[in-house]
């Protein structure tokens, strides 16, 4: 995941481009939101599952044998507790989005 990011974005124009206009999704926003997300996807899923994983087991069987179902133990446990590490998964997604701005000009431009 970490190995994505030591390539600079030059080296992925290429194939990149030739993927989006075989695609036909050239000057589309569609297009452009696939690469980012292509880009963007692996980096945000793996700085969550070690912020998941980070959150003792216990405390989730804890609320089950108080008697809190499967959905409210997400709602009411987990997913407060994991708050900081999804803001800042959604911190680094923007920001390493904002600065992949190369492809933005690269894919939708008409020249």
């Amino acid at each position: 995941v970490i190995a994505t990011y030591m390539l600079p974005p030059v080296a992925l124009a290429v194939p990149l481009y030739m993927g989006l206009s075989h695609l036909g999704l050239l000057n589309n926003v569609f297009g452009l939101a696939l690469v980012y997300l292509t880009i963007l996807a692996p980096f945000t899923t793996w700085l969550m599952k070690s912020g998941f994983d980070s959150i003792p087991r216990e405390i989730e069987a804890a609320a089950m044998i108080d008697g809190a179902g499967l959905f409210q133990t997400l709602r009411i446990i987990t997913l407060p507790l994991a708050a900081p590490v999804m803001a800042t998964s959604a911190l680094f997604a923007v920001l390493l989005a904002w600065d992949e701005f190369f492809y933005a000009l690269l894919f939708t431009s008409d020249q």
